[in-house]
């Protein structure tokens, strides 16, 4: 769990504090950026805190390249994420995804440190780059529900490794484990000499 310097635990006291009371999430966000406290984000999201309460949609760009942010919860309220709405968060390293998300955005999380990700099933649509140029990127879970992949969403990702339960159109230059019953369907649908 993150623990937060004794500066960070003043602006949540001094500046938070009257806002949680209200439960104007979206204030807290915006306040947290403005000051460049998105450890305090990550806090709060590793506490049980659901900081996107109210909200359907996680806004274009609105973490993109802020410094602190190392923890995002998706709760199951948010359908979307939309275009580098977590973009070049250098410290961002862990995303947890509750089911009900429907659609990640272009570039939504590209220039990451994100380790291990776990897409959630009812999840359709996968934009372009969504995590390009993750280089700490090794492991991915698809879930059923998607069924395409473009070469562009793991795009400079070179060490991620595709895990999937069901047949998917997945880009040649994957790299694919599958249950052992769908290797021959893999090996000649996708005209792969090995898998």
């Amino acid at each position: 769990m993150a623990q937060l310097s004794m500066e960070d635990r003043d602006f949540i006291n001094l500046e938070l504090k009257s806002l949680l009371k209200k439960d104007d999430m979206r204030n807290i966000i915006m306040k947290c950026i403005k000051h460049e406290k998105c450890n305090i984000l990550s806090f709060l999201m590793e506490n049980g805190i659901d900081i996107f309460a109210g909200m359907t949609a996680i806004p274009a760009l609105l973490f993109q390249a802020d410094k602190g942010l190392s923890y995002v919860k998706i709760p199951s309220h948010i359908r979307s994420i939309e275009a580098q709405a977590f973009s070049n968060i250098s410290d961002l390293t862990t995303v947890v995804f509750e089911e009900g998300l429907e659609n990640i955005g272009k570039h939504a999380f590209q220039y990451t440190n994100l380790v291990q990700v776990n897409l959630p099933e009812g999840l359709t649509k996968l934009g372009d780059g969504a995590f390009s140029n993750c280089s700490n990127l090794k492991q991915v879970t698809i879930p059923d529900s998607i069924t395409k992949l473009s070469p562009e969403i793991f795009k400079n990702s070179d060490n991620v490794v595709l895990l999937a339960n069901s047949r998917k159109d997945m880009p040649r230059t994957a790299r694919l484990r599958c249950p052992d019953s769908e290797i021959e369907w893999y090996k000649q649908h996708l005209k792969m000499k090995e898998l």
